[in-house]
């Protein structure tokens, strides 16, 4: 189909088909955004964690080797 076709079926369509299609696409926008937005949120959780994770390992580690060192 070509684009003034799509175009002419689009301008046929009564007005509220047509707001509501641009309705639908917009909360396809949002849910899209809401998405990105909790995955982003979830990467920066899973991240800190992560590091503080590192940072108590490197704590204890750090422990040992001075209790190690001090045995």
């Amino acid at each position: 189909m070509r684009r003034h076709e799509i175009l002419t079926l689009f301008i046929d369509w009564p007005v509220s088909l047509v707001e509501e299609g641009i309705d639908f696409r917009v909360r396809i926008v949002h849910a899209q955004r809401r998405h990105n937005l909790e995955r982003h949120h979830r990467n920066a959780i899973t991240a800190r964690a992560h590091g503080l994770q590192s940072h108590m390992i490197r704590t204890i580690l750090g422990r040992q080797s001075i209790n190690a060192s001090a045995g």
